[in-house]
Order: structure tokens, then sequence, then C-alpha cells
């Protein structure tokens, strides 16, 4: 009995042209046809392999829930491949023909599902997750973003729906409940879910290819065959330009291997109350740090911190659902992703991150999770003397 192969990279794709498109790119790659592998009850395609990385593709029907959706699709393909990462490449729309021109490359930092909305008699209010891709991926895409000379890459947050947007009326109504937007799809939340749950890093590379204005009909075949190629190449380009090293992936956060330094000294700061514990590594003579037991800078000399409360109110409006609150500890404060159980409140999972972290180590973390967001929100901070 044959033992089914193994992929770095799992690439899906949604609709013929995007297929067509990643065929291609990896055909010239690699130079030689994909061939089709079978796996339960479906069909992969091997791809390849790019600068060490074997790469597959498999196939998603439209939208995230029902019978090969993406949502199904992917966990058929985690389950039956064992990827290290999981990129769905293909079309989206556009959010402003100001700015953007049909054929950018849209890689997503966050996903919002747009679908789900409370709806008033006055207001509508979004109500959807809010998550974060794989930081790892993200910055490898970033670095091949510096070396591209193709079609603009737009790192931002990408709208996610089953909705089919085609009305000007309803797109700008969406780029009103989320004003960083920088475009949309139907597939994302189905890629996020399986792969969260498979705790698989993934992204979403997409290529805009209109403007879910009324006029997708107006050059259609012309513009998601360009589309398609750009993100295609993109990704294709991405693997060429550094070897993919699944080790620092997120998605699975290790424990530091604490247990291998010896405590040699500590030092108390005084009139903080805060203890630094130096270590003696394995490998070396350079003392380490211990981070639980680190203070941040602005701690040990004493200088203004966050106050909890304000801080909890800026966490509240950074990380709106608890799909973010996880995110971002996965991402950041992995020692205190691991210590939450089942049945948690949101407050006991802020109250545990005090507990285990400083607060002006929490919003310099935070700063660097969603800088934009904070930035839009800092006025709630409210500053106490450290000590």
């Amino acid at each position: 009995m044959s033992t089914a192969p193994r992929a770095d990279v799992l690439i899906v794709t949604v609709t013929r042209v995007e297929t067509r498109a990643v065929l291609a790119a990896f055909a010239v790659a690699t130079g030689q046809k994909a061939s089709t592998v079978s796996i339960g009850d479906k069909i992969y395609r091997d791809l390849g392999t790019v600068n060490g990385a074997r790469v597959f593709l498999a196939l998603s029907e439209m939208g995230t829930v029902g019978p090969g959706s993406s949502l199904q699709s992917v966990g058929k393909g985690i389950a039956a491949l064992r990827p290290s990462a999981v990129v769905m490449i293909g079309i989206a729309f556009g959010v402003n023909d100001q700015k953007q021109s049909i054929g950018d490359i849209l890689v997503s930092r966050q996903l919002m599902l747009y679908d789900a909305q409370r709806v008033s008699a006055t207001q509508i209010v979004p109500r959807g997750d809010r998550v974060h891709c794989s930081t790892w991926l993200l910055d490898y895409l970033t670095s091949a973003e510096l070396d591209w000379t193709g079609p603009k890459v737009r790192f931002g947050l990408v709208l996610t729906g089953d909705t089919l947007v085609d009305n000007v009326d309803y797109r700008d109504q969406l780029r009103k409940l989320e004003v960083e937007a920088i475009g949309g799809e139907m597939e994302g939340a189905g890629l996020y879910v399986a792969c969260q749950d498979a705790k698989v890093d993934w992204v979403l590379v997409k290529s805009i290819c209109d403007w879910a204005d009324g006029n997708k009909a107006q050059d259609k075949d012309v513009r998601q065959e360009q589309a398609a190629k750009n993100s295609a190449e993109f990704v294709v380009h991405a693997l060429r330009h550094a070897e993919l090293n699944a080790k620092t992936s997120t998605a699975q956060p290790s424990t530091p291997a604490m247990s291998q330094h010896q405590e040699v000294g500590t030092v108390t700061v005084s009139g903080t109350g805060h203890t630094i514990v130096f270590q003696q590594g394995s490998s070396g003579n350079v003392p380490a740090i211990s981070p639980s037991n680190f203070t941040s800078p602005q701690s040990i000399v004493g200088q203004r911190s966050p106050t909890r409360a304000s801080l909890r109110a800026l966490l509240g409006e950074v990380l709106r659902t608890s799909s973010d609150v996880q995110s971002f500890l996965i991402d950041w404060f992995p020692d205190v992703a691991r210590r939450i159980s089942g049945g948690m409140t949101r407050d006991a999972i802020e109250n545990l991150l005090f507990q285990i972290r400083d607060t002006d180590e929490i919003l310099a973390k935070l700063r660097e999770h969603d800088a934009t967001r904070v930035n839009r929100y800092e006025s709630l901070l409210k500053w106490s003397d450290a000590g």
C-alpha cells in the first residue's frame, strides 16, 4: 500500500480561470506538467517542487459552506496532504477604482466576514469575525514583494462572505462598515476555519478583476484571466525568492526550551517590585533572560504605563471578537494562549493576560499586531506611573 504524499504548500482555487492560471504558472516554474493524485474522494494536482517546497493544488466550489465548498475542500486537503501552509489563489473585487487598478494583487492581513450583520431600523452593525492570517506567511510574502516587478501588491483587510457582491450601493455600504478593506471575495472564511481547526498556517492571495459595481460582465474573461495570472505568478515568485521554512510557522507555537537554562542570579529593581531572572544557556556562556519574568524597560525605569482598565477598553476596540483575541494571543503571547481552557469568558482571558504580562508589553505587541486600529482608538488610554 503506497503512502500518501505530503505537501509543503497546498494551493486552493475555485474557478476554472483560477485553476488554469495556477497550472500554467507552476508549469513554467517547474518545467513540467502537473500530475493527478487521487486521495479518498478528492483528486489533487501535484504541481511539483519550487525551491525545495513541494506544492499541491486542491479545487473548491464557490462559497464557504455546502458540499465541495472551501471549508470542506480545504479541510479534506489538509487531512490528505498534511501541508505546512495553505494559500488560496484567485480573483476578487476591488473597492476603490480611483486608487486601485484591475490586476492589483490583494494579500490578506486580515479577513472580515461581511455577511454577519445586525440590521436595525437606523443602522447596520458588523458582527462577523475579524481574523488574522499567519504572521509567518505574511512576513514571507512581504519579503517577496520587495523584489517583485509585477502589478502592485496591497496588504490589508479583505472582506469575505457568501453573498456575490455586484451592486455599487451594497459595496459602498460594506466600505463604510470596514473603511480599511482593500477588497472582497467569497471563500476566505472557509479557508480560515479549516486551517484554524487543523492548526495550519494560511493566507489568501487574490487579484482585482472587477469593482462589484454591477458591471462584472464587462470584459469579464479578459479581466479575470489577467487577475488570476497575477496572483498565481506572485505566489510562484514568492516561493522562488526564498526557501519556505515551515519551522518558523506560528500556527502551532512551540514552548521555549527554558528547561535547558540554569538560573545563575536574580536582580530586583528597586521601587518596581519586578525581578529579572538571569539564566545560563546550555549552548553558551551568554546569560539568557527569562521572558516570563522580564518586564519592559518602561516599567523598570518607572515611566508611565497604560492602566489596565484603559488598555482593556483599547483591546475591546482593536480585537472585536473572540477570534481576534485568539489570533492575537497565538501570534504574540503563545504562553498565554496555551493556558486558555474551554468556556473561559473574554474577561477571564484578559485577566489571565494581565496576570502574566505587563500592560506596556501588551500595548507594544498590540501596536505591532494592528497599528492602524491602535492609532485610531489610542485616546482611550489612560496612564499611570509604574511602580
